[in-house]
């Protein structure tokens, strides 16, 4: 069965719930100095389900493909300008506390920025659309 590529997946909105995983992890002890801080700060990119659920069976026309070059491109360029400044108050963290604190800040930090590249596209394509 081929996928119709006219249109959006259908998915349900409730799917974005899954985000919420994310804050299971004070429960479970796990600390922003584990590198593992990925995997639950990671969790905050299903939030995107939700856009995309509101999303679903969207006829995929030229002003949906434009809208959806225009989110991720702002969104890339949110998170990357985020990345650059994240890790210049690192350098200088660095040097005045310590390479322990500085890790565990840039783990946490560029985690949810990655979190973000995944979900801001999502959600400004949702308001892109619904604007006009």
């Amino acid at each position: 069965m081929k996928r119709d590529t006219t249109r959006t997946r259908k998915i349900s909105p409730w799917l974005g719930l899954l985000g919420l995983l994310g804050f299971i992890s004070p429960i479970l002890y796990i600390e922003l100095s584990n590198p593992n801080a990925l995997l639950f700060l990671g969790f905050f990119g299903f939030f995107g389900f939700y856009f995309e659920g509101k999303m679903s069976n969207t006829l995929r026309d030229e002003r949906f493909q434009y809208n959806e070059q225009r989110a991720v491109a702002t969104a890339s360029k949110i998170t990357h300008v985020s990345m650059a400044f994240i890790l210049i108050i690192t350098v200088n963290w660095v040097s005045q506390r310590g390479i322990e604190i500085a890790y565990t800040f840039l783990v946490a930090t560029l985690a949810l920025l990655w979190a973000l590249q995944i979900s801001l596209p999502l959600g400004l394509l949702y308001y892109y659309e619904n604007k006009e």
